[in-house]
C-alpha cells in the first residue's frame, strides 16, 4: 500500500481489538460494581445490571469486536472527504473534528455529520496491521485532510496547511 503521505489518500478497515474489548468490560465492570454498592431495591439493582449486560454485549459486538450490523467497516479520506462504510453496506459522508487523539497504541478519530449527529471511532494498535496503524498516525499528525489556506499579504502565496508552510513567489 503507497503512503498515504505521499497520496492525500487514506482507507483503514479497522477489525476487533483485545485492548479494546478488555477496555470496555473493566469499565462494565466498574460500573455493575457501583450500582451493587449502592444497594438499592433489589428489582431496581437487577434491572440495572441487566441493562448493563445488555449494553455491554452491544458495545462489544459493535465497537469491540466489530461483527455487528452497524459496526463500522472502513474509513477512508481523499483530501479532505472522509467516508464511513458500515457493515451493513451503508457509506454515509461525515466532517473530520480537529480533536483527534493520536497516541502510539491508540487513535481516536471524531467526526461530525450535523449538529447532532456525531461519532467517535477507536482505532487500537492490534486493530490494524502495524503498518496501516503507522500511516493512520502519520496522516493525522500531518493533518492533509485540512483545507488549505491562503495568505496574500505575507509576501507571495503561503499555503498553510495546518502544520506545514510552503511558500512560492
Amino acid at each position: 500500500m503507497p503512503s498515504p503521505l505521499n497520496t492525500g489518500k487514506l482507507s483503514v478497515e479497522p477489525q476487533g481489538s483485545v485492548f479494546h474489548c478488555l477496555l470496555l468490560a473493566i469499565l462494565y465492570l466498574l460500573v455493575a460494581y457501583i450500582v451493587i454498592w449502592l444497594k438499592l431495591e433489589f428489582w431496581l439493582t437487577l434491572f440495572l445490571v441487566l441493562a448493563l449486560l445488555i449494553s455491554f454485549f452491544d458495545e462489544t459486538c459493535t465497537h469491540g469486536l466489530r461483527v455487528s450490523k452497524n459496526a463500522i467497516a472502513a474509513v477512508e479520506c481523499e483530501h479532505g472527504a472522509w467516508l464511513i462504510r458500515y457493515r451493513n453496506g451503508t457509506n454515509r459522508r461525515f466532517e473530520r473534528v480537529e480533536s483527534a487523539v493520536v497516541l502510539d497504541w491508540l487513535v481516536v478519530l471524531n467526526f461530525r455529520h450535523s449538529l447532532i449527529e456525531k461519532i467517535s471511532i477507536p482505532v487500537f494498535t492490534d486493530s490494524l496491521p502495524l503498518q496501516d496503524f503507522r500511516h493512520l498516525r502519520g496522516y493525522l499528525n500531518l493533518r492533509l485532510d485540512c483545507q488549505d489556506k491562503v495568505y496574500p499579504k505575507l509576501g507571495g502565496t503561503n499555503t498553510v496547511s495546518t502544520g506545514s508552510v510552503s511558500v512560492s513567489g
